[in-house]
């Protein structure tokens, strides 16, 4: 279903975003994964492996502007964008009366949601 097919996967590293990348894979799509956890990367890159010989992954934080320009030029290795999961995320609680308050709302913010805008107008250049 997905051959020939790129794929990016934001979040890669972990939870729905590992299972992502690796169902993926056994469709036949090429997969660039996206995470903040290095060694959960080349955990999920071994799995990748056993279905599909290549395993772009990157190491960066989405929260990041500077790590969101690196993913499209993990995408620019394969030429073309088809599918872009937008998988990372956080949870922060804290009480309206939490000093800290605002600082965890801009990190849920700048990890959730603008992201997910960013990378999105990216793909639709790409």
């Amino acid at each position: 279903m997905f051959a020939n097919k790129v794929v990016l996967v934001t979040g890669g590293s972990s939870g729905i975003g590992a299972d992502a990348v690796v169902e993926f894979a056994k469709q036949g799509a090429s997969v660039a994964l996206v995470g903040r956890n290095e060694t959960r990367l080349k955990e999920v890159a071994t799995e990748m492996r056993k279905i599909w010989s290549q395993n772009p992954r990157q190491k960066a934080d989405v929260s990041k502007e500077t790590s969101e320009n690196r993913h499209s030029t993990e995408v620019d290795k394969f030429g073309k964008l088809d599918v872009l999961v937008n998988n990372a995320g956080i949870l922060r609680y804290a009480p309206v009366t939490d000093p800290n308050l605002l600082a965890n709302y801009d990190e849920v913010m700048n990890t959730n949601l603008r992201p997910v805008i960013h990378l999105s107008s990216l793909a639709i250049l790409t």
